[in-house]
C-alpha cells in the first residue's frame, strides 16, 4: 500500500477542500510553534482528543523528535516505563504498514509476550483514550518520515479513519517541521541507539567470525553494501572500527553472543 495520505495532500488545495482555509492560515504562520498551535486547535474541532507528530528514521523506527498534545503526566509515564521501545506506531517504519490502529485496553497476554506493549495498550486506556489511529508519511528515497497519531476518547470516539481525518493528518504532517527547543509540547526523545535490521544482521555475522565476503554471501548483498551497513552501524554506535562497533553493540544488547 503506497502512502495514500501523501497522495491526498496533493488534493488539499482544491477549491472544494474542507481544509483550504486551514491551509491558508498555516501558510501565514511565521513560526513552527504557531503552526503547531493551529493544528492542535483544529484537531479539537474535529473531535480529536490528542494529536502526536513525530519525525522518525525509516528502517529502524527511531524517533528523532516528537510533539504531543497528550497530558504531561501520561507522557512522563510513557518515557519512564520505556514504552517507546515497544510502540507499534513507531514500528510501522520498520515495515510496509501505512496505517496502524490501537484499541486501547483490549490487549491481553495471549496477544503478546511483550510486557511493555501490553503496558502501553492499557496505559493509554487508563489515560482516557479508547482508540489511537496513526498514519505513516514517507516519501520514496528519503531516510526519514513523519508519523501522525490521532487519539480519541469515550465521547465522540471515531473508530476508523475517515477521509476527512486522513486529509487533516496529511496536512499536519506536511506543515509541522522539527520543532525548536523550548516548545512546551516537545517530548524529550531518549538518545537510544537504533540499528536497522540489516545493520544488526551484519554485526551478528561479524560476531560469529565471518569476514566481509562471507557476510555478503550469507545475506545475499554485495561487499560494498556490507561495508556501507558497517559504516552506518559504526556511526550510530560512536565507534571508530568494526571491532569497537561490535563490542559496543554487544554491550548494548543489540548483538547476541
Amino acid at each position: 500500500m503506497r502512502e495514500p495520505a501523501l497522495v491526498r495532500y496533493n488534493q488539499l488545495m482544491d477549491s472544494d477542500s474542507p481544509f483550504l482555509d486551514l491551509h491558508t492560515q498555516l501558510s501565514q504562520c511565521t513560526t513552527n510553534d504557531e503552526v503547531w498551535q493551529r493544528i492542535k486547535k483544529h484537531a479539537t474541532k474535529l473531535g480529536i482528543a490528542a494529536i502526536n507528530i513525530a519525525g522518525v528514521e525509516v528502517g529502524t523506527g527511531a524517533p528523532l523528535w516528537a510533539l504531543s498534545s497528550m497530558p504531561k503526566d501520561w507522557l512522563e509515564h510513557y518515557l519512564r516505563e520505556g514504552y517507546m521501545d515497544s510502540d507499534p506506531f513507531l514500528g510501522s517504519f520498520t515495515c510496509s504498514r501505512v496505517l496502524t490502529r490501537a484499541d486501547c485496553g483490549t490487549m491481553t497476554g495471549a496477544d503478546t509476550g511483550d510486557k511493555k506493549a501490553l503496558g502501553l495498550n492499557h496505559g493509554l486506556r487508563d489515560a482516557g483514550y479508547t482508540v489511537l489511529n496513526s498514519l505513516k508519511f514517507q516519501r520514496p528515497g528519503e531516510s526519514t518520515g513523519k508519523l501522525v497519531s490521532l487519539g480519541f476518547c469515550e465521547d465522540g470516539c471515531k473508530p476508523d479513519l475517515t477521509p476527512e481525518l486522513v486529509s487533516f493528518a496529511s496536512l499536519a504532517a506536511a506543515s509541522v517541521v522539527r520543532p525548536r527547543k523550548g516548545n512546551e509540547d516537545l517530548i524529550p526523545v531518549p538518545r537510544a541507539v537504533y540499528l536497522s535490521p540489516r545493520q544488526t544482521e551484519v554485526l551478528q555475522h561479524l560476531a560469529s567470525g565471518k569476514q566481509v565476503a562471507q557476510i555478503a554471501d550469507a545475506i545475499g548483498i554485495s561487499e560494498t553494501m556490507v561495508h556501507r551497513h558497517m559504516a552506518h552501524a559504526k556511526t550510530k554506535l560512536g565507534a571508530v572500527s568494526r571491532e569497537e562497533a561490535l563490542a559496543r553493540g554487544i554491550r548494548a544488547g543489540l548483538v547476541a553472543v
